[in-house]
């Protein structure tokens, strides 16, 4: 009896070890959960493009998602270069809007070869009562119009592409992450792990209202 009772009281802990480490996040992560809990109506709303009026109308892709770039070591593109079909700078300063609702966790300068940077975290929802976000970067911008902590509205103008101080030609880098705790690295990686291509995730939830 007594050994029987040991091993139920021993079950019953590792049941409750279980339990308590299914629900245990990151810092950030409780922070973003605290967020959207008390802000519902920013949870994410299906998703648009950047650029062109949420429709890419007049952009396209000169760097597709993982495709491999010589001058980076052949390592894979993490994201898509957008630009104007014009050609060159004609893009410079053209409105970058937010691809869903979400939390301006970041914006500054994001080192060489990035320039300015945005970083916001989406909340798609919940699956097995695990909350799943998702992270949108937008790399190369010039003026920006949001701050760290702003919590921001699908289509909202939240920067202008620019061109890394002249480094590029203007355009935008787009990055969708599944894992938004990574942190943001140079563009360019080995393996594309946590990563998504954004054209192909956008125009699958892609939705204007």
């Amino acid at each position: 009896m007594k050994i029987f009772l040991i091993f139920l009281l021993f079950s019953n802990f590792l049941i409750c070890e279980s339990l308590t480490n299914k629900k245990q996040h990151s810092p950030e992560k409780q922070y973003w959960i605290k967020i959207f809990k008390e802000n519902p109506d920013f949870q994410s709303k299906g998703f648009i493009f950047p650029v062109g009026k949420g429709k890419a109308k007049g952009y396209y892709i000169a760097q597709n998602f993982r495709q491999k770039n010589k001058h980076f070591g052949d390592n894979y593109h993490l994201g898509e270069d957008w630009n104007g079909n014009g050609g060159g700078n004609t893009d410079y300063g053209d409105p970058i809007l937010a691809i869903s609702n979400g939390l301006v966790v970041y914006t500054g300068f994001g080192g060489p070869g990035w320039g300015d940077v945005i970083r916001v975290i989406h909340y798609l929802g919940n699956k097995n009562s695990n909350p799943i976000f998702m992270e949108s970067i937008y790399g190369h911008v010039s003026k920006t119009f949001v701050n760290e902590g702003d919590l921001i509205s699908k289509g909202k103008k939240i920067a202008e592409i620019g061109d890394a101080g002249g480094i590029y030609y203007a355009h935008l880098h787009l990055e969708l992450r599944t894992d938004p705790e990574m942190e943001l690295g140079g563009g360019y990686a080995k393996e594309t792990r946590g990563f998504i291509e954004p054209k192909k995730y956008i125009k699958k939830h892609f939705n204007l209202k």
